[in-house]
């Protein structure tokens, strides 16, 4: 996963995050009509909570990837059940005792990059997708 770390990489994230973050604010009523006309839908929430823990183990796997590509160890990971939901963790406290800030930063960021990034996809995917469940 070193090559996740590679500048040229980061430039990639960079570009398709602002790339989908300019499609979603020039879809944003449709996005907004399809968001409001499914918050009330059981399904709507069923694919939520299902989605929810397969997002947070890659946001957990960005902090421990990003962890141990700075040097730091990664010695507990796992899943612990929060209201009855699976949620991932990943014990990346050893980048606290790291001398650089910017390494840090990026550990404690690394989650959110990931989140953005499978963001930025399924805004891709939604706008390719018709409507129904893979869209949804």
């Amino acid at each position: 996963m070193a090559w996740c770390f590679h500048p040229i990489a980061l430039s990639a994230w960079l570009l398709l995050v602002m790339a989908a973050g300019m499609q979603a604010l020039m879809h944003w009523q449709e996005l907004v009509l399809y968001g409001a006309q499914r918050l009330d839908d059981p399904r709507g929430w069923l694919l939520l909570v299902a989605a929810y823990p397969l997002v947070k183990a890659l946001h957990e796997l960005g902090h421990g990837y990003a962890a141990r590509r700075s040097g730091a160890a990664v010695n507990d990971m796992g899943i612990t059940l929060l209201v009855f939901v699976p949620v991932p963790y990943v014990d990346a406290s050893a980048a606290t005792a790291m001398t650089s800030k910017y390494r840090r930063m990026l550990i404690g960021g690394a989650g959110i990059l990931v989140e953005l990034l499978v963001a930025a996809l399924a805004m891709f995917a939604w706008l390719q997708l018709d409507d129904g469940l893979p869209r949804e």
